[in-house]
């Protein structure tokens, strides 16, 4: 009982963080909304005509704007603490090596994330967005064809935040099967593949929107991912095969 309620209380106050993360991003929206642009207005900065209006045909536009942006740091940061309010309820039912064995390696894991993020935020979103932008530019072969980029506040801010979302998803399926394949051992992933393809259809379900070609899309993907790092890990990196499969 006294376990239960810890574990009811300590979930209080997870919840009640990640409230008060949404409260203070409300706050500030506008400098969490520079925060999310801030490649991009690096990347195009020289520009005088790139950034220099954004427009919105309804209010609500700019609402969903500064509360999705606010929930996505809210989760980004809220997320951390709650895992070390997970471990720290279950120090005390293992062993202090095996304690700061998972406590590295949630360090490790979000500090790899991360850095990643970091980099793909910096370097690669500017790339993927002037590829877009410039894809319907007027060529000599196209000169009757004229094409005006309007930027709508909510299709730019959608297009960073579906770029930030499916950037962790891919990240954590990659490095989730990677430590799957680690613990469990490779000839069990392959013996146990069918039930990877049923989780991949899953997520893909739950997480992509509610379209049939979003959602087939997505599982194609996560599988992608999922097939890479199985010939990867057999062909590259020659793990043993030996295990006994699970029965």
């Amino acid at each position: 009982m006294f376990y239960l309620r810890e574990l009811l209380f300590r979930t209080k106050i997870f919840i009640f963080s990640f409230f008060l993360l949404l409260s203070v991003g409300s706050v500030y929206k506008n400098s969490v909304l520079v925060l999310l642009s801030i490649s991009l207005l690096n990347k195009f900065s020289n520009s005088t005509t790139e950034f220099s209006n954004f427009i919105y045909t309804h209010p609500i536009e700019l609402f969903k704007v500064y509360l999705y942006s606010t929930f996505l740091i809210a989760v980004f940061l809220v997320i951390p603490y709650g895992i070390w309010q997970f471990l720290d309820f279950f120090k005390s039912s293992v062993t202090q090596r095996r304690y700061k064995n998972i406590k590295n390696f949630f360090l490790y894991f979000f500090s790899f994330i991360s850095f990643l993020n970091l980099i793909l935020f910096s370097y690669f979103l500017p790339l993927l967005w002037y590829f877009f932008k410039t894809f319907n530019l007027e060529t000599p072969a196209t000169k009757t064809l004229n094409f005006f980029f309007e930027l709508r506040v909510q299709e730019y801010f959608t297009f960073v935040l579906d770029f930030l979302y499916l950037i962790n998803l891919f990240l954590i399926v990659f490095i989730g099967v990677i430590c799957i394949a680690g613990y469990f051992g490779l000839a069990n992933c392959i013996y146990w593949k069918k039930l990877f393809i049923f989780f991949n259809i899953i997520c893909a379900t739950v997480l992509s929107p509610p379209d049939v070609p979003s959602q087939v899309l997505l599982f194609l993907l996560l599988h992608v991912i999922f097939e890479v790092l199985l010939f990867s890990f057999l062909y590259f990196l020659k793990l043993n095969l030996n295990r006994e499969p699970l029965q």
